[in-house]
């Protein structure tokens, strides 16, 4: 899991560890890019020092994908999750703008609202599996220009979902 807890979307005064920053900590050092998170339901913040360098995560072991988990990590290009991966929290991968291909897991069945909000993916496929498809899921990501959902979300998808994407961006 990410962070201190897997309770993906229960923010509390002290709580913005389910983020991956949290793993790295708030201390600033050499190579450390600062990475400010705000939320919840007081608008706190918290900034953490994820290593510069970081261009690849692996989740193994993740039953929901925190809420601001990857927030703004631009330098990460590749992510993985494993299958046991049921939720895609909000915003978690919000401004991540080198990230290009994302294999959404076979058993994922919630996308929350702004997921991959401003994030540089390409194309995505929407498993079978996923139920809840919120607005603004994919918002802002300028790049992409092919989403493969299932059949029923096409008539019942919010406006926002894929609000402001290329201009080409073809549903299928």
């Amino acid at each position: 899991f990410t962070g201190k807890s897997r309770d993906a979307n229960n923010w509390s005064e002290t709580d913005c560890e389910t983020s991956v920053g949290y793993i790295f900590g708030v201390d600033n050092y050499s190579g450390g890019k600062p990475i400010t998170i705000w939320g919840g339901p007081n608008s706190m913040s918290a900034t953490y020092y994820i290593p510069k360098g970081l261009s690849n995560i692996s989740f193994t072991d993740v039953e929901e994908l925190g809420a601001d988990a990857l927030y703004a990590c631009g330098d990460v290009r590749e992510v993985s999750l494993n299958d046991g991966c049921t939720c895609i929290g909000y915003y978690a991968f919000r401004n991540c703008i080198s990230i290009r291909n994302f294999a959404i897991p076979s058993g994922v069945k919630s996308i929350k609202s702004g997921a991959f909000r401003g994030s540089g993916i390409a194309s995505v496929i929407i498993p079978l599996s996923v139920t809840a498809l919120e607005g603004a899921a994919f918002m802002d990501c300028r790049s992409l220009n092919l989403a493969y959902i299932p059949r029923r979300f096409k008539d019942k998808l919010p406006e926002s979902t894929f609000q402001n994407c290329a201009p080409d961006l073809q549903i299928i």
